[in-house]
């Protein structure tokens, strides 16, 4: 039974969170209009989020992902990786190009 709560809490947990390709937001929130964009694909996508966010002096992400972007916005230009699978989805690449406009966007 404790099981059964903890599942149905996590689940409802995530839909309160959870995105869908139908969600709405606003181009206001973008932090630049103008980014030059590099999209890698690799094999390992976890093991390369981690190691790309500890070389830019962050503590990794410690959680699944799907895909992960790192900006970088600075008074010489604004640039954005993407890493992703090698195959994807619409969605998840429309998301983290979104990370790529308006960096940290996610509550």
């Amino acid at each position: 039974m404790k099981k059964a709560i903890a599942v149905i809490l996590m689940l409802a947990i995530t839909n309160v969170w959870a995105e869908t390709p139908l969600d709405k937001f606003s181009a206001e929130q973008n932090k630049v209009s103008k980014t030059t964009i590099t999209w890698i694909p690799v094999d390992d996508l976890r093991k390369t989020c981690e190691e790309q966010s500890r070389l830019r002096g962050f503590s990794g992400f410690g959680v699944p992902m799907q895909a992960c972007a790192f900006w970088n916005n600075s008074i010489t230009g604004n640039s954005c990786v993407i890493y992703t699978p090698k195959i994807v989805d619409y969605w998840i690449i429309g998301h983290e190009m979104r990370h790529c406009y308006q960096g940290s966007f996610h509550k």
